[in-house]
């Protein structure tokens, strides 16, 4: 059997200096959650979700909800990409959505959420957003 390692790997074997964009960067979560019973979300509306910081590199998102929300269609982004973290479809299902967008830089952005074709149930719903950041 071959054994087989990255590139990282065998920096770090021979004492080379990996840089935290490779190995070993700290994690920060950045979480926005809002109830649909305090909100009236309309079709076309948008809803400001997170605000990034500047310096960082976004590894991965998550979207939830603890309802479905109907034949509404989400997606969500910033204001240069508006899908840039999912595209537009129906959240039908309460399993988390990972959202991934690797090394997306954070550059200050706001995440939006932009609602299409129908507006949110009004129920008792919470819809939340996780991002996980690199500090780099």
């Amino acid at each position: 059997m071959t054994e087989h390692k990255t590139e990282i790997f065998e920096k770090m074997e021979a004492g080379e200096i990996v840089s935290a964009r490779e190995y070993g960067a700290n994690l920060r979560l950045y979480h926005s959650e809002f109830n649909l019973s305090d909100l009236t979300v309309e079709s076309g509306d948008t809803v400001d979700l997170i605000k990034l910081p500047e310096k960082g590199l976004v590894v991965a998102a998550l979207f939830g909800n603890n309802v479905s929300l109907g034949t509404s269609t989400v997606k969500i982004g910033t204001a240069t990409d508006d899908d840039e973290f999912r595209a537009s479809a129906v959240k039908t299902s309460l399993t988390p959505e990972l959202c991934l967008a690797s090394n997306t830089k954070c550059a200050g952005k706001t995440i939006i959420m932009t609602v299409g074709t129908a507006d949110l149930p009004t129920s008792d719903n919470v819809v939340h957003f996780d991002v996980l950041v690199a500090d780099l």
